[in-house]
């Protein structure tokens, strides 16, 4: 009868239980450095995701235009992007006997009254505003990129804009400012303003 060899055994078994531990030990820290690696990717990405938008807050404050065809107006604008929404304010200094007609308000300003002749502020409105009547016209400003092709059309009817009245409550131009959606992606192209228009 042959005689079972346990102490040969029983080191063929802890062999295996060691061999079978490393390789669970190997695994388990292949998994870890596998997650700690798509952690950090993933951490990364959103770090510099986030250090991107937080660029994209600062205003961009675009080269003044002077529109000869509409009596040489002043236009300036500047905008940010903020969670999703791109920020904007519009400035005009000047005005052409167009612009006067079509900010002009169409309907009485006061019972018995006529319409004041233009540049008297429209003192019986609210200050630097003007009634919101029907639209007619529009100004627009077209975003372009590098190449000067068009990124976006922002439309701001004529009649929706506020009058800037200086100290000695004369009106010196138009104003407005508000925001629009859009994602950064397309935002990160604006490099330049070109300004389009239409009255009715």
């Amino acid at each position: 009868m042959t005689k079972i060899d346990w102490k040969n055994i029983k080191s063929k078994v802890l062999q295996f239980l060691k061999g079978s531990l490393k390789i669970a030990i190997g695994i388990t820290l292949a998994v870890i450095i596998l997650w700690l690696i798509v952690v950090g990717v993933k951490t990364y990405k959103e770090k510099r995701t986030a250090e991107k938008l937080k660029l994209l807050a600062k205003p961009i404050i675009y080269p003044i235009l002077y529109i000869s065809a509409l009596n040489n107006i002043e236009v300036s604008l500047y905008s940010k992007w903020l969670t999703g929404d791109v920020y904007y304010r519009l400035s005009i200094i000047g005005f052409s006997e167009e612009i006067k007609k079509a900010i002009e308000p169409n309907e009485p300003i006061a019972p018995e009254q006529t319409k004041p002749s233009f540049p008297s502020p429209w003192t019986q409105h609210a200050p630097s505003t003007i009634p919101k009547t029907t639209d007619t016209g529009f100004f627009d400003i077209n975003f372009l990129d590098t190449d000067e092709f068009k990124v976006y059309t922002l439309s701001i009817p004529w009649k929706r804009m506020a009058l800037k009245i200086n100290d000695a409550g004369e009106i010196i131009g138009l104003g407005t400012y508000g925001k629009f959606s859009l994602s950064p992606e397309r935002y990160r192209r604006f490099e330049k303003i070109d300004i389009s228009w239409s009255f009715k």
